[in-house]
């Protein structure tokens, strides 16, 4: 299944909250990592742990992380943004409404060009 297909299935899962997780690049194919929502208002956010990035950071090649949005567009929020910007890593972002995506690349990101690349010609 491609990574595109992968993103939609997951965060199709249940509406009635954000679903993340990361997108890594694995024996050269793009994949995820799911990750539960422990935010606590997981209907408008979503919060993976520090603890929980860190040990995907140190173990895992991360190219994103993605999160459903399932109220309003694939648009990035501020929050979105922020966040991107504060962890250096793009944030891909799935609209359950409509079917699209969209991504936020931080002007300073650990994740590697031609992954990220890869990942914008799969779901853009």
């Amino acid at each position: 299944m491609s990574i595109r297909g992968k993103v939609e299935l997951e965060c199709e899962k249940d509406i009635s909250q954000e679903r993340c997780g990361f997108v890594i690049h694995k024996d050269d194919e793009l994949d995820l990592i799911m990750c539960e929502n422990r935010a606590e208002d997981k209907k408008n956010q979503f919060y993976i742990p520090a603890k929980e990035f860190l040990y995907i950071k140190n173990n895992y090649d991360i190219v994103a992380i993605y999160h459903s949005h399932n109220d309003g567009t694939e648009e990035p929020s501020d929050f979105d943004i922020k966040s991107a910007d504060i962890i250096c890593y793009p944030f891909l972002i799935y609209c359950t409404k409509n079917n699209k995506f969209g991504i936020h690349i931080p002007e300073y990101s650990d994740a590697k060009t031609e992954h990220l690349e890869k990942l914008k010609e799969a779901v853009l």
